[in-house]
């Protein structure tokens, strides 16, 4: 029903499975400067989310040697994950919230209802696969739409290295405050593993690069 539903099934019988989107010019600003609500079958508004995103992107200029570049403040990869993520687990049983999406230049937060399931906590989150809505996740992996787990995080951790040329662990604790260092340590090493990233200099005090080839 989530999925593929008609609006007027899901207004009667799934009144909670809605996603919110609001805009501010600024993040500590009260008011919205621009917001929209989808109560229809996720299949249906799931490019339209993106599109409502990325209509308030910004381009971010930065320094490549010789070059002036841009990248946009929201990548596209990791915020569809989010969104896949926030409507795959979130608790359908609490009727009286929604998926809420809130973003200015400085910050992008999506809240899904509901806590960590019982053996999930934020040292194993990346790592351990638990099933709220089992059916739901796994039509979203079927379509081809939700990727292994701690994909987005990279996606972070590559898009800080463009724009910054290199990373600290300082920095990618900045990025993930509520992972723990020895996650962040784990996601570092899989990219490394992949061909993506290097470390450069001592252990403690070098850091960390794109593979020239990335």
């Amino acid at each position: 029903m989530i999925l593929f539903a008609k609006k007027e099934k899901i207004d009667r019988y799934l009144p909670g499975s809605e996603i919110i989107f609001e805009w501010r010019q600024t993040a500590s600003k009260i008011a919205h400067d621009f917001r929209i609500n989808w109560r229809e079958p996720f299949f249906k508004i799931y490019n339209e989310i993106w599109s409502n995103i990325n209509a308030r992107n910004l381009r971010i200029p930065f320094q490549e040697g010789l070059f002036q570049r841009e990248i946009f403040a929201y990548s596209e990869k990791p915020i569809r994950e989010a969104v896949l993520n926030a409507v795959a687990h979130r608790d359908y049983n609490i009727s009286t919230q929604s998926i809420f999406i809130t973003a200015s230049p400085e910050n992008f937060t999506i809240e899904s209802p509901g806590g960590f399931l019982p053996g999930i906590t934020p040292e194993n989150v990346l790592y351990k696969r638990e099933w709220r809505n089992r059916c739901i996740a796994e039509t979203l992996e079927k379509a081809g739409l939700v990727e292994r787990s701690g994909q987005g995080m990279k996606e972070l951790i590559i898009r800080h290295l463009m724009k910054n040329k290199k990373g600290i662990m300082k920095d990618f604790q900045d990025i993930f405050p509520e992972l723990k260092t020895m996650n962040i340590s784990n996601l570092l090493r899989e990219l490394k593993k992949e061909g993506k990233i290097c470390h450069l200099g001592p252990r403690n005090t070098g850091h960390w690069e794109l593979v020239k080839n990335t």
